[in-house]
């Protein structure tokens, strides 16, 4: 056979290319070789280093990893009964709790990370008492900071009410605390001086409502206080006499006389009732309230006025009226003894009718 120059060396090229390509494929297959002994060095490894390892340190491990089964396995097995262990556990578990805490508040970590941390714990028996207490200390912490910022954006939106809210809920272990308490300070006495002013005019323009809306306002936002208790209830108490004032004039009693027909105690009462309206009323429907002298509720029963006819402007006085006290309640006692100058009265109008049909519903 005879082989020209360009075949010699077409077979030679091949020959290379064949030898390359086997040295490829020993270099790759090498590779895997030592990849697959590194494997299996790390696994013994960390077979003798877990080996080794107390049941403290095991038992922490077998959590991080989340292994439920083993964990609770090898606590049963060596650290349920040894105090010792058990001590330790607690307190290197609680230790580490703590560090995520740590974290969380210096905001190395953020929210969902660190609960799902602290979850781990709450699994096991010896653990979830603790890690229930960091979890909430976590999310408190984590809604104080978004207080806070809801905070700063009511206040750039002029919501003070909003903004002051928001800063009160700020917690003292969050960082922003002293800021948030600042801004209370500084935002409140305007903005209750602003919402009392604008009750004032409302109750001059006879809105008794959103005035006592304005106060409401300020009782929830800053905390009721006898400034603005009193205050609600005197434009309560205008609300109610803008149509009609009822006030007692005087109590008395009529004991009980079995001679005379008379089988229970009676307390009477006296009534004036003047017409601020424009209408003639005829009838109101209400509730009378009775304190003792220290604001203390005595009782409340339904007093209701008929059979009258009150002019615009107009005063009259009711003294038909009369209770039926109960010897067995204590508080039927305690208002037939009690002298009327020591005893305040408060009375609450749900409708008035006039004479003219229409009636008259209170809020």
């Amino acid at each position: 056979m005879i082989f020209n120059e360009n075949e010699d060396k077409n077979v030679d090229e091949i020959n290379k290319e064949k030898g390359f390509y086997r040295l490829k494929h020993y270099m790759v297959l090498k590779k895997k070789i030592i990849y697959f002994a590194i494997f299996i060095i790390l696994v013994l490894f960390l077979g003798v280093l877990l080996s080794k390892m107390n049941a403290v340190d095991r038992y922490l491990y077998l959590v991080n990893e989340e292994n439920y089964n083993e964990a609770l396995s090898l606590y049963n097995e060596k650290i349920k009964d040894n105090d010792d262990l058990k001590n330790k556990l607690i307190e290197k578990q609680n230790n580490y709790m703590d560090t995520i805490y740590k974290d969380f508040f210096n905001e190395h970590t953020d929210y969902e990370e660190s609960k799902n941390e602290i979850d781990k714990f709450t699994k096991y028996e010896i653990s979830k008492d603790y890690a229930n207490d960091i979890e909430n200390k976590i999310y408190s912490l984590n809604r104080s900071r978004t207080a806070f910022e809801n905070a700063v954006d009511a206040e750039k939106s002029n919501d003070i009410a909003k903004a002051i809210e928001n800063y009160k809920a700020v917690i003292k272990d969050d960082s922003n605390y002293k800021t948030a308490q600042s801004k209370i300070d500084s935002l409140s006495e305007n903005w209750k001086k602003s919402l009392l002013d604008e009750a004032k005019k409302y109750s001059n323009d006879k809105d008794y409502q959103n005035a006592i809306k304005n106060i409401d306002t300020l009782i929830r936002v800053l905390g009721a206080s006898d400034e603005l208790n009193e205050l609600k209830k005197l434009y309560e108490n205008l609300d109610s006499e803008k149509y009609v004032k009822v006030f007692v004039t005087d109590k008395t009693n009529t004991p009980m006389n079995i001679n005379n027909w008379i089988f229970s105690d009676y307390v009477n009462f006296t009534f004036e009732l003047t017409n601020n309206s424009e209408k003639t009323i005829k009838g109101i429907e209400g509730f009378l309230t009775i304190k003792d002298l220290f604001e203390k509720e005595i009782l409340t029963c339904g007093c209701d006025f008929t059979g009258i006819n009150i002019q615009p402007s107009a005063t009259i006085t009711v003294d038909n009226l009369s209770y039926e006290c109960n010897q067995f309640l204590d508080e039927d006692r305690k208002l037939f003894k009690t002298d009327y100058e020591d005893l305040k009265f408060e009375y609450k109008i749900e409708s008035i009718v006039y004479t003219d049909g229409t009636v008259i519903e209170m809020d």
